[in-house]
């Protein structure tokens, strides 16, 4: 800490607990007040443990990176179906480039009329409110190509008050008979 940088300190490292032996995350933060000849005078601050915070961050990393690398689509939904977020498996699996769902209805993820699509997403929505889960199987439609029909072992959970978990995995017919040739 310089007299240049008007003093100021801020770090985070790890210490080892002398009773106990655990690792610990800390954050250091404070300022030292000099006299009028850049002489310090005192040391400032607070020291802070974030070792909750850490491991929090490091599993919501490893959380975040399974979902990226999982063959299973994932979307996140508001209550109304409105996507939030979707997971690159899910962009892939209905022919959408990374991100190009978020904000579009859940709707266009299926392959029936419009009146039916809307009456059975509503169902679905439904029951995730009253139960908080929903499991079951649809016809879905990809963008880039021919409707094709999959099954849907997909669970819809509700996270909270106000979003829905969307998992879809299978595999659509077009893609069995490519596998059987």
């Amino acid at each position: 800490m310089q007299f240049e940088s008007g003093g100021l300190y801020e770090d985070e490292y790890r210490t080892i607990g002398i009773t106990d032996g655990k690792l610990r995350w800390v954050r250091s933060k404070g300022k030292i007040s000099f006299d009028l000849d850049g002489k310090p005078l005192r040391f400032t601050g607070v020291t802070q443990d974030i070792t909750l915070q850490k491991e929090i961050l490091e599993s919501l990393q490893l959380q975040s990176m399974i979902l990226k690398l999982m063959d299973e689509g994932v979307s996140v939904s508001d209550e109304n179906g409105y996507i939030l977020l979707t997971n690159p498996a899910e962009d892939k699996m209905f022919g959408y480039e990374r991100g190009e769902l978020v904000g579009k209805h859940v709707t266009i993820q299926n392959a029936y009329l419009p009146a039916d699509n809307e009456r059975i997403v509503s169902a679905v929505i439904e029951e995730l409110k009253i139960k908080g889960y929903w499991s079951g199987s649809g016809i879905t439609g990809k963008r880039t190509a021919a409707l094709f029909t999959r099954i849907l072992l997909s669970r819809h959970y509700l996270l909270r008050e106000r979003q829905c978990l969307f998992a879809y995995s299978g595999t659509s017919q077009k893609r069995k008979r490519e596998r059987k040739r």
